[in-house]
């Protein structure tokens, strides 16, 4: 996949998605176990490098701060840049169900390295509005499972259940998840 998307980058250059789908490619290929560590590091500077070179041509695409974001989070790199393109992924999709698993995973995932409120605002916003998606949508229960599936792996129920979200299935997880924490 890798070298198809090199070959479609010599045929256009600046074309943003083609520098996303190679950040992307990227962030997969430093995912794989058989890869040495200097392998997998190359990786994940060349997949900062795509995706930075994406944004400078779009930089209103949620999808390519979302990934950022991510690929910032898996590299523990919890800077200006990782809290920047947070709020970004929030701002420019917050109705992008992909956008707010994103924002969700390494938002709440790097929670205690959060240094500005607006992040935490963001996250906790993005988060808000992807566990009130209305009940009209099918697609909705399985998108609120995803999202609450996230929250309880990094076990950031007070920050879902202390935000006031008026929801039952969410009061359902608050109470269920707090009684589990009671037990521990």
């Amino acid at each position: 996949v890798r070298s198809v998307m090199l070959d479609a980058l010599s045929l256009d250059p600046g074309n943003p998605r083609i520098l996303d789908s190679l950040g992307r490619v990227s962030r997969w290929g430093a995912a794989i176990p058989e890869r040495t560590n200097q392998e997998r590091e190359a990786s994940r500077a060349d997949a900062l490098r795509y995706l930075r070179a994406s944004l400078e041509r779009r930089p209103t695409s949620a999808f390519t701060w979302a990934n950022l974001a991510l690929e910032k989070f898996s590299s523990d790199e919890y800077d200006e840049e990782f809290e920047h393109a947070l709020r970004m992924a929030s701002f420019f999709g917050p109705w992008l169900p992909s956008v707010q698993l994103s924002v969700a995973n390494a938002g709440l995932g790097a929670w205690f390295y959060l240094v500005e409120n607006d992040t935490r605002d963001a996250v906790r916003e993005t988060l808000t509005r992807g566990l009130t998606w209305p009940d009209t949508d099918p697609r909705s229960e399985r998108h609120v499972g995803q999202l609450l599936r996230v929250a309880g792996h990094y076990r950031r129920e007070e920050v879902v259940c202390g935000w006031g979200i008026d929801d039952a299935r969410v009061s359902e997880w608050c109470k269920v998840a707090m009684e589990v924490r009671g037990e521990e």
